[in-house]
């Protein structure tokens, strides 16, 4: 038998995403920069191909693997201040 109290106890935040967006899918690209400050990303389209694996696999919505790397790009020089210096 299931103790009903356990389940109706167990909490979850309400600012977790999965519950905003039911499905969710995630692949991390690393950005960084080398020894001449220049801002590298390491295999930026290998990361956009499986995340579109991904998606798929989770019915989410396909999505051009080259305009999300643009965006990306985009993206990493407006908050270029985030990455940190070559230690």
């Amino acid at each position: 038998s299931t103790d009903h109290q356990t389940i109706l106890k167990s909490s979850v935040s309400p600012f977790a995403s999965s519950l905003h967006y039911g499905i969710q899918c995630f692949e991390g690209l690393k950005a960084y920069k080398n020894e001449k400050g220049e801002i590298r990303l390491f295999r930026p389209e290998c990361n956009a191909l499986r995340l579109k694996r991904s998606s798929n696999r989770l019915s989410l919505p396909d999505f051009d693997g080259e305009e999300l790397v643009k965006l990306i790009e985009q993206f990493v020089l407006t908050e270029q201040r985030w990455i940190p210096p070559i230690s």
